[in-house]
This record gives C-alpha cells, sequence and structure tokens, in this order.
C-alpha cells in the first residue's frame, strides 16, 4: 500500500485525474515501487523481473537509500536491472511474430530525464488502454521491452559510468562496452551490457530507443570509427527509413514546452561523434557487418564467448540516440504534468511529454496497419468505407477488396495512394474512402470486405554510397519489404509481407437501404473451398501497382537480401529451389568436366571459388567455413546456406539468395 501512495504522489501514477500534476524526479528505489505497483495492478498487460535473475547476470553495488531503508521493505539490496514487459499477454502465446521494440531508459547513469520518460510511457499506456482505442490497439499489437535504469548503480549514485568498486575505483562506460568496432577484451564488461546482450538473445526487436543526455538530437547509424572519420559517417543501407523515422519523432515530440527546441535527426557521427563499441550499431550491425566484435571480458568473471558469437539473426534493429536535452538534469520545472500529453504546445508540455509521444510514434512504426473508421451508406446508396494507414510512411497503393461466402462475387475496388500518419498529436495522414460499385451488392447479401495495402517501397533500396553497399539489412524494413525475410530465435519470429490487410468486414445491406457491419475474425481468404475468394499476395500487390500507378509491378516480385559478412541465408522453399538448381548445375559441369578428363586424358588445373550449397549440420560446420572462406554459421538445422559476397548483393532484388 505504501509503495502505491509513494509512486502516485510522487510521479503522477493516475495520469487521468481532473488536475495535472507537475512531473518530478525519482531515485531508484521511489522509480523502482512504481515499477512493482503497475506489475500488481495491470497483470494482463505488465510483466516485470530482474535481469539478474532471468539471465544469471551479476549484481553491481548496493542501491540502498539510508533515508528510506527503515520505511520501505523495498529501498534496500543489490541493484537489480529491472525488465519491464507491456503487452496483452493473453494474446501474445498465439501470435508469435507480435513485433518488438526495446527502451533504454539509460546508459549513463548521470542522464536521467530516458527513465522518467519510459516510466510515464508505460503509465499512459496501461492507465489508457481501455478507454482509447489506439492505445488499446497498440498494446494488443506488439510486444514493449522497457529496461528504465540500464545502468542501475550509475543511476542510484547519479555519475556516468557503471562502478564496480568504490575502493579502488572500478568503472566502466556501458555505451563503449558492445561487440562492435571494438576489441574483444574492451566489450561486455558491464553488467549493463550483458543484461542488453541477453535481451537480444531471446528477442527480435526491430526498434531500439536508448535515452541519453546532454545536447538536443535524435541519431541513427551509423556512429562507429569505422564508417565515419570525424562527422562525416558514410550512410547505412536502411537510411532512407531511418531518417524518416527519426524525422516524425521530432516532429510528433516537438519542443519540450518553451524549454528545448525540436529534437535536429541525422547519423551520429554529424549529430554527436563517432564511438568504438557503440549500442547503437551494434544492435543494428553486429548480425551482419564486418566490425562485429566476439567479446572475451575478464570482469565480473568472465562472461562466455558464444554468448556474443555472431547469430547473423538478433542484430538487425534500427536504433536511435536520443539526447534529451543539453542538461544532463533540466530543473524539476521543465519535465511537464500530465495534462494533454499527447498535443504539443500543450500549457504543461515538457521533457517527460514529448518523450512519451515520441516513444509512441515508434511503437506506431513497428508494422504497418489498417484503421477502419465507419462503414456507411453513401452517395449512391451503397455501402461506402472509410480508413486509414498507420505504422507506415508512404501508402503506395491501398484498395478495398471484397468476395461473397462462397467466392462466386469478388473484386476489388480503385486504388488509391496517400501518406500514413500516426493516431497522435494530429498526425493521422490521408484518410481514404471508396463507395462499392453498384453491380457489387444486391439487397439480400452478405459481402466480405477488407483493405490491402502496400507500402514504404520507396525504401528498400539503400542510398547512394551506402557502406556496406548492399540493400536494406534491417527487421523492420525486412518485414515490410520483402516476403522471404524470416527470422526466429525462441519463441519470435518474422516472417515479412510485401501487402497489408485490415480485419474482415462482413457488410449487409437491408431492403430498406441501411447498412450493418461487423468484424468477422473467423473467415479467412484464400483460393480452396469454403475460403473468400483471394489471389495470393504477390498477384495482389501486382493489382494494386496496375490500379494506383504509383509503382511498378515488378517490386512485388522482389525481394530483400538478407547480408552477412562471409555469406547470406537462404530459407525456406526459395533456398531448396536454388540448391538444387545448383546442384543440378554443378553435376552438369561434372559430367561435362569427366568427358574431357577422359578425352585429354590430363589433370584440370585448380579454378577459383564456386559457390557450394549444403544442407546445415553440425558436423560439416568446419568444413562449410573452409569451402566459404567466411563463417558459414548455421541458423537452424533445417536451413540451407549459400555463401554471397557483398558484392552479389548491391542491389535490391539481385537474384542471389533471398530472405
Amino acid at each position: 500500500m505504501r509503495r502505491a501512495f509513494l509512486c502516485h504522489s510522487l510521479f503522477l501514477l493516475s495520469l487521468h485525474l481532473a488536475n495535472a500534476k507537475q512531473f518530478t524526479y525519482l531515485n531508484y528505489n521511489q522509480l523502482h515501487s512504481c515499477l512493482v505497483t503497475l506489475a500488481d495492478k495491470y497483470p494482463k498487460l505488465i510483466r516485470l523481473y530482474s535481469a539478474q535473475d532471468r539471465f544469471s547476470l551479476p549484481h553491481v553495488g548496493n542501491c540502498t537509500d539510508p533515508n528510506e531503508q527503515n520505511n520501505d521493505s523495498h529501498a534496500s539490496g543489490p541493484c537489480t536491472i529491472w525488465v519491464v514487459e507491456l503487452s496483452n499477454f493473453n494474446t501474445l502465446p498465439d501470435d508469435p511474430q507480435r513485433p518488438e521494440i526495446l527502451i533504454s531508459g539509460e546508459l549513463h547513469g548521470d542522464e536521467v530525464i530516458g527513465p522518467h520518460a519510459a516510466l510515464a510511457f508505460l503509465q499512459y499506456m496501461t492507465e489508457n488502454y481501455e478507454t482509447d482505442v489506439f492505445v488499446r490497439h497498440m498494446v494488443d499489437t506488439r510486444l514493449v521491452t522497457v529496461v528504465p535504469m540500464t545502468n542501475a548503480i550509475g543511476f542510484h549514485l547519479n555519475v556516468r559510468e557503471e562502478v564496480q568498486q568504490i575502493e579502488p575505483r572500478i568503472s566502466f562506460d556501458p555505451n563503449r562496452d558492445f561487440g562492435f568496432d571494438q576489441k574483444p577484451t574492451y566489450c561486455m564488461q558491464t553488467v549493463a551490457a550483458r543484461a542488453l546482450n541477453e535481451l537480444f538473445r531471446v528477442h527480435l526487436f526491430r526498434l531500439l530507443i536508448t535515452f541519453h543526455g546532454g545536447t538536443n538530437v535524435i541519431g541513427y547509424e551509423w556512429g562507429d570509427n569505422s564508417h565515419c572519420n570525424g562527422p562525416i559517417c558514410k550512410p547505412a543501407p536502411d537510411t532512407k527509413i531511418m531518417a524518416a523515422l527519426a524525422d516524425r519523432m521530432s516532429y510528433n515530440a516537438g519542443p519540450a514546452g518553451p524549454h528545448t527546441p525540436v529534437y535536429p535527426t541525422g547519423n551520429m557521427g554529424k549529430t554527436v561523434y563517432p564511438v568504438n563499441g557503440g549500442l547503437e550499431d551494434w544492435a543494428y550491425g553486429a548480425s551482419w557487418a564486418e566490425e562485429a566484435t566476439q567479446c572475451e571480458p575478464s570482469t565480473l568473471g568472465g562472461y562466455a564467448k558464444e554468448k556474443t558469437k555472431k547469430d547473423r539473426m538478433t542484430k538487425r534493429c534500427i536504433t536511435y540516440l536520443v539526447e534529451t536535452a543539453d542538461s544532463k538534469r533540466p530543473p524539476e520545472s521543465t519535465l511537464g504534468d500530465s495534462d494533454d500529453m499527447m498535443h504539443r504546445g500543450a500549457p504543461g508540455d515538457g521533457h517527460i511529454p514529448r518523450n512519451v509521444r515520441l516513444l509512441i510514434t515508434a511503437v506506431d512504426a513497428l508494422e504497418p496497419y489498417t484503421l477502419l473508421h465507419n462503414v456507411k451508406e453513401g452517395r449512391t446508396g451503397k455501402p461506402a468505407v472509410s480508413w486509414s494507414v498507420s505504422g507506415a510512411f508512404q501508402v503506395d497503393g491501398t484498395l478495398l477488396q471484397w468476395s461473397t461466402m462462397d467466392g462466386a462475387v469478388h473484386g476489388f475496388s480503385d486504388a488509391q495512394s496517400g501518406a500514413a500518419g500516426v493516431p497522435i498529436a494530429g498526425g493521422r495522414g490521408t484518410r481514404f474512402s471508396q463507395e462499392f460499385p453498384e453491380d457489387s451488392l444486391s439487397s439480400t447479401d452478405f459481402l466480405f470486405v477488407r483493405v490491402v495495402s502496400v507500402v514504404d517501397h520507396n525504401f528498400t533500396s539503400q542510398p547512394e554510397g551506402s557502406s556496406p553497399d548492399v540493400s536494406p539489412q534491417s527487421h523492420l524494413m525486412g518485414s515490410r519489404g520483402s516476403t522471404k525475410w524470416s527470422f526466429s530465435v525462441g519463441e519470435r519470429s518474422i516472417h515479412g509481407r510485401s501487402v497489408f490487410f485490415s480485419p474482415t468486414h462482413m457488410i449487409h445491406m437491408s431492403a430498406t437501404g441501411s447498412v450493418k457491419s461487423a468484424e468477422s475474425s473467423n473467415m479467412t481468404w484464400g483460393s480452396q473451398p469454403g475460403q473468400l475468394y483471394t489471389p495470393s499476395d504477390t498477384d495482389l500487390c501486382r493489382v494494386i501497382a496496375e490500379k494506383s500507378l504509383s509503382f511498378s509491378p515488378d517490386f512485388c516480385g522482389q525481394s530483400l537480401v538478407a547480408f552477412a559478412h562471409g555469406g547470406a541465408k537462404l530459407s525456406g522453399r526459395a533456398s531448396l529451389l536454388s540448391a538444387l538448381i545448383s546442384v543440378v548445375a554443378i553435376l552438369g559441369v561434372g559430367f561435362m568436366l569427366l568427358i574431357v578428363i577422359r578425352r585429354r586424358r590430363s589433370r584440370i588445373p585448380k579454378g577459383g571459388d564456386s559457390p557450394f550449397f549444403t544442407i546445415g549440420n553440425e558436423e560439416d560446420e568446419e568444413e562449410r567455413r573452409a569451402l566459404s572462406g567466411g563463417e558459414g554459421r548455421r541458423e537452424d538445422e533445417s536451413t540451407q546456406e549459400q555463401v554471397v559476397s557483398a558484392s552479389d548483393v548491391k542491389a535490391h532484388g539481385s537474384e542471389v539468395a533471398h530472405y
């Protein structure tokens, strides 16, 4: 009871109060108390656990507050890295592809806006879940992992580094402690870095927001010394979507009231400075870029080397460095209050509300989706549907698809194009509307309808001069740019798509002309008996391309290439087909060579490398490495591999290994 009162009084747990309250700073124990209160109050939406307990990591330091240890049983004990998961946990087990984001409140303990913004975000989403349709959709369809105090001992002591020993002082900067453009003995030295690494080992994050302080900027990759020469950095393959989301977050966040201007955006070398061992570059590139490092730290009893081995799957996460203010600890009067937090420039706007808006914008962008606004009688007397597309940036084409239950009547509306938006801060994007054609629905018909959309196809190619010169490599882009983009780890998976659908609605028009509509989630689309008729996703994409004229139908048959330094992966039927074709080709070449050998009775000189295909298994691991010249590490024993050089995958849609 005391914990709930403490959190309520200090940090506005009840954000729905009629009278807005000023946000205030909390210490480690107070912030932890608020997390416990949230987990107790919203068991359907919040999971809280200790990184040390879950991943068998050591504790660093003791977070006892001498002013509170006699009053609160949670005020003393070792500094623990608390992890919060936000989602609808009633439905999560049936949704392994639910898109994921990671939020780190701080890596530098004296940069304190982030932990408070992360807490306010969690409070806002849980308090408004039952009353706000948009919030409920976000929580129901996303898995958000939040680490408010990643450097727990640093936050407790209000110092930058992770302090592992007071006397003599032993401390490390957690944001130089990741295996990217870093020496093997200089990474994974901190428990903060290890906690994040463990999270990446069991999740497939598409986005990461890491909060800092000391300037006012949103930065994205690259920001390491291999890709940057001072402030001049080569663009990353995903720069197009990185820049678009950074600009959207900056706009929706807005200024921190009158205290701090809007966030400038750009790559980290330009907006801040390049570093070795940064979290941002590691989270984005450590599964595929050559700068990835396998760590061998000696601190805290060491850390198993295999835990930082390149896995080709998990570190394809676009990461944003959010430097929240010029001051690492701005005055409390600039933090803002809880009144109307979703609107820029509200009287109580400040550092906390604007970063809550930033986080909601990022969560929205994890995956495209459609919001149906209404179904009603149109001007011609036929049903009319209005909708908008969110979670994307550009709606290349969107249309209505309909079918009767037996599939005898089916068709498409005209396609439209426009902008996608975020349903906060007035950023709703284009509102689309379409009436059914005169011959599509009689007065006694039941018609099933859904919205089909293609989005963001302009982001599926790399910018000029990108380093490396390969197509976009992030899960954020692959999941919306290619049906062959397929990864899984543990209980989480990603399977890319080229078209996106709204829920299916059943529409009935009575003899009197009234229109009734209801969601019909039990109906499936396909080409089999008993299904609502639809062509394949690729053919749907081509239909939209031909109707919208905003992109080429050729886009629908292309795929993003999942590159990894030392080779690219194949999966599924595409890989099997490619392997069979190549095996046949190799056998054919071998047969011809055998004829030549017999005729000339001479040795054939050794030639250059040739493609090598195999079914993955442990016994062949070292042989594959030797033949490929690369790591050749398999993801899964049922996954085939192809060794492909970087030059082979320069262009989007190239005829090599696809995901």
